[in-house]
C-alpha cells in the first residue's frame, strides 16, 4: 500500500470518526432539551396532584368525624387518632386505614377546635410542603374551612 493510499484512508476514517462524534453530541442535546420541557411541563401537574389528594383527605377526615359524634351522641374526638381506634363494627375504626393518613408531603394534619360563624367547631388543616403554618403556592395551608367554604 502506499503512503497515499494510506493518508487516502486515514482521513477518511477521522472524518467518520468526527461525523459520529457530532451526531452523538447532536443527539444528546436534542434530548436534553426534550427532558427539560418535560420536566417543566409534569412538575406543576404533580403539585396539582398533591393538592387534590390531600383536599380528599381532609374531606374524608371531616366525614370520620361526623361518623364519630353521630355514634357518640354528639360529641367530637379530642384527637384524629381516636378516629382509627376499633369499633364495635369495624377493625379500623371510622377511616379505612388503621393510622391517621399524612398529606402528600409526609406532615400530619392537625386537628383543632374553631368558632365560626358558619356553626362549625373544628378544622383539619395541612400545612404544605413546608411544613410550616403559612405560605404561599405549594407552601400554601389547605384547610376545611376553604375547601367548604371557598
Amino acid at each position: 500500500m502506499t503512503d497515499r493510499l494510506r493518508q487516502g484512508l486515514a482521513a477518511r476514517r477521522s472524518a467518520a470518526a468526527g461525523v459520529t462524534i457530532v451526531a452523538v453530541s447532536l443527539v444528546t442535546v436534542v434530548v436534553g432539551l426534550a427532558a427539560a420541557l418535560a420536566v417543566g411541563v409534569v412538575t406543576p401537574r404533580v403539585w396539582i396532584t398533591r393538592s387534590a389528594n390531600d383536599a380528599e383527605i381532609i374531606l374524608d377526615l371531616d366525614k370520620a368525624i361526623r361518623m364519630y359524634a353521630v355514634d357518640h351522641e354528639g360529641v367530637k374526638p379530642t384527637t384524629l387518632e381516636e378516629l382509627v381506634q376499633p369499633t364495635a363494627s369495624s377493625e379500623t375504626g371510622y377511616l379505612e386505614s388503621t393510622r391517621v393518613p399524612f398529606d402528600s408531603w409526609g406532615h400530619a394534619f392537625q386537628y383543632r377546635p374553631l368558632s365560626s360563624p358558619t356553626g362549625d367547631d373544628y378544622d383539619i388543616v395541612g400545612f404544605g410542603r413546608d411544613g410550616i403554618a403559612g405560605g404561599e403556592d405549594r407552601d400554601r395551608d389547605m384547610t376545611l374551612w376553604t375547601l367548604k367554604y371557598r
